[in-house]
């Protein structure tokens, strides 16, 4: 009995013949002595798709047949396993399946792990532990889930109020009250400065921003006749409300 098994000859369609394939230029035999289906094939195609997938699957390229089945021969010494063989050659069983294959082969398929079957406890939920790092929230700083229909307030609605200037007290002792209010504009609040223009009415013991409410003072409070000045001193608008007011 010779060392070597007897390699499977996989022609493709029209090569069968093959003393004729093997006088066609640019043609070649593809050997594959570790694979899905060993043996020798004609096109590369096909033998690819036998290493393909296969762990550690062999093949290689001959110039002719000759070559091929020493390549086969070499390859069989080093991979094939003819002790598990039962009896029979790689050629015997070309065409079984490549499970079967694999029994003939240092290849050899382990066993099927034993299956772990699944333990109730384990999908009970654990306690998370976290690291100082990644404390959760304490609840009373987490923020509160809006319920539906509750309007959401703004975080700057919370702020406080920005102070308003304040009426801008007259220290002159001419005056019979003791201070002029300035009104500030209801607009533009808190725009006015010292040498911008503003508007009083004789009497009024009080100072605009804006001349639009001073307009609607005017007429809310029936002030007619009255007399309406416009500046940007300070004093002379002062000395002109406080007219009438003595």
């Amino acid at each position: 009995m010779s060392q070597f098994c007897t390699p499977t000859y996989h022609p493709s369609s029209g090569d069968e013949d093959i003393a004729r394939h093997s006088s066609r230029a640019g043609l070649s035999f593809y050997t594959v002595g570790v694979g899905f289906v060993p043996g020798i094939y004609t096109r590369e195609h096909a033998a690819r798709a036998q290493v393909d997938g296969f762990s550690n699957g062999r093949w290689k390229k001959a110039a002719s047949y000759e070559g091929a089945v020493a390549e086969w021969n070499r390859q069989c010494e080093l991979y094939h396993d003819h002790a598990n063989e039962l009896g029979s050659d790689l050629s015997s069983l070309s065409e079984s399946p490549p499970s079967s294959l694999l029994s003939m082969l240092s290849l050899s398929p382990t066993a099927p792990p034993t299956p772990v079957l699944p333990n109730p406890s384990a999908h009970r939920k654990q306690p998370l532990a976290l690291s100082p790092s990644l404390r959760m929230p304490t609840p009373h700083s987490a923020p509160s889930t809006p319920s539906r229909g509750s309007r959401i307030t703004p975080a700057s609605a919370n702020a406080p109020a920005p102070s308003r200037p304040s009426p801008v007290v007259s220290t002159r002792s001419s005056l019979s009250m003791s201070s002029i209010e300035v009104v500030p504009s209801t607009r533009i609040p808190g725009q006015w400065r010292e040498g911008d223009t503003l508007w009083g009415i004789e009497g009024s013991m009080m100072l605009f921003e804006d001349r639009y409410d001073l307009i609607d003072h005017f007429y809310q409070r029936r002030l007619s006749p009255a007399r309406v000045m416009e500046g940007v001193v300070r004093r002379e608008l002062e000395d002109f409300v406080s007219q009438g007011a003595q």
